[in-house]
């Protein structure tokens, strides 16, 4: 696979409809860099901070830490030490088990949606087609060199 096959790809299957076809070699060029595209990332730990002087999360934590409910009581408590502890850094909250014990949290009413929902804001950031690609030239020369070869494979089909 060489280094234009994906944005060959990119440009002959247009998943996101963005519609290449129709757009000038200075359009896609432009429509791949631009930054509206948005990804899960880890939340610093400054940002969780931030957010739970933001929401009553922290606070909803420890009354549930202190409940008679097990459940409750097991998830607060780890939820609070990962968030509290000088020792994490960052919380990546598009980790899976991070994810379920969030979702576990909500549903025993620990924390509203709307808490979680805010926790995981702070931890989005907006990247190009490019940058989610992993492309390493979307110049409008390197979108006229991927056309010309599009075009010489359809040929050649």
């Amino acid at each position: 696979m060489s280094a234009i096959d994906p944005l060959i790809v990119e440009i002959r299957d247009d998943p996101l409809g963005a519609g290449y076809a129709g757009m000038s070699e200075e359009d896609v060029s432009l429509a791949l860099q631009m930054k509206n595209r948005v990804v899960q990332g880890p939340v610093d730990a400054r940002k969780v901070l931030r957010w739970s002087a933001s929401t009553d999360g922290i606070n909803s934590l420890r009354v549930a830490a202190a409940s008679g409910n097990k459940d409750k009581r097991r998830l607060a408590d780890a939820a609070l030490a990962m968030l509290t502890s000088p020792h994490v850094s960052e919380l990546d909250v598009s980790d899976a088990e991070i994810g379920q014990m969030l979702g576990a949290l909500v549903a025993l009413g620990v924390l509203t949606q709307a808490d979680v929902d805010a926790l995981k804001t702070r931890g989005q950031r907006s990247i190009s087609r490019v940058e989610e690609l992993n492309l390493d030239d979307v110049r409008p020369g390197r979108i006229t060199e991927a056309r010309k070869l599009l075009r010489e494979v359809i040929l050649n089909a």
